[in-house]
């Protein structure tokens, strides 16, 4: 008997994504590579959703979410809004408290992940992380610098910006 090549499930699908160092996809990417249609789709994402393999932090977005990190039940803020980002095609960095962070300058974590933009945007929670997104005007004048994370690197302003 031959065999015919079969699509691979959703489960395989994040596996195979996650084994080859991409940890972020588009509902429409899914659809495609698993070949299938639209609202099957969105079924069999919303069921690793709740089996917490992944966690959507923005509509169509999704992120696959390691052992890690099941606890809190999304990738770190600082691991997917650099591709969120580019996904939207948005200029951001990082910024106040957050930024202070990376520059050693902030005594505690801060609650939520604080990055700036050129527009407004309404804040994200994933999981139990958050994000929140402030406007600053000029925003391609501010020096940043970048950051390496597990994921890539991350744009933050630099120690005197942030101060």
């Amino acid at each position: 008997m031959i065999s015919q090549s079969r699509r691979p499930r959703a489960r395989e699908y994040i596996a195979g994504l996650a084994a080859s160092g991409h940890y972020d996809f588009d509902s429409r990417e899914a659809q495609q590579a698993l070949g299938i249609s639209p609202a099957a789709a969105k079924l069999a994402l919303h069921r690793l959703s709740r089996q917490g393999l992944i966690a959507s932090p923005a509509r169509g977005f999704y992120v696959i979410v390691p052992p890690e990190y099941r606890s809190l039940r999304s990738l770190p803020a600082d691991q997917f809004i650099p591709a969120l980002m580019q996904r939207l095609g948005r200029m951001y960095y990082v910024g106040l408290l957050s930024a202070a962070q990376y520059h050693g300058a902030a005594h505690q974590r801060p609650q939520e992940f604080q990055v700036m933009l050129a527009n407004s945007r309404r804040p994200i929670v994933s999981g139990a992380v958050r994000v929140a997104f402030l406007v600053r005007k000029n925003i391609a004048a501010v020096p940043v610098q970048t950051f390496n994370t597990p994921r890539g690197t991350v744009r933050v302003s630099t120690p005197e910006a942030t101060a």
